[in-house]
C-alpha cells in the first residue's frame, strides 16, 4: 500500500476484515465473473486499483458500514 501513512494501512487492513465479516468470505467470488479483471460489483474496482485514493474509499465505505450496524472503529 504505497502512499500510505502506517496509521491509514492499519485503517485499510481494518476496512477490508470489515468487509469481508459484513459481505462474508465468498463476496468476491461471488461478484466477479470467470474472465480475469472483468468485475460485476462496482466495489472490485477499488479492490483492484492500487492508488492511495481507492484504498481510502474502501476505508470510508467500511467506516460506513460499520456506523450502520452501530459499530465504531478500532483505533487499536
Amino acid at each position: 500500500m504505497s502512499g500510505f501513512q502506517a496509521q491509514e494501512k492499519h485503517e485499510a487492513k481494518g476496512a477490508l476484515h470489515t468487509l469481508q465479516t459484513v459481505l462474508g468470505d465468498d463476496f468476491l467470488q461471488n461478484c466477479s465473473t470467470e474472465t480475469p479483471f472483468v468485475a460485476r460489483h462496482p466495489m472490485l474496482r477499488w479492490l483492484a486499483n492500487d492508488a492511495a485514493s481507492s484504498r481510502r474509499s474502501i476505508t470510508r465505505f467500511a467506516d460506513q458500514l460499520r456506523i450502520l450496524d452501530g459499530k465504531e472503529r478500532s483505533n487499536s
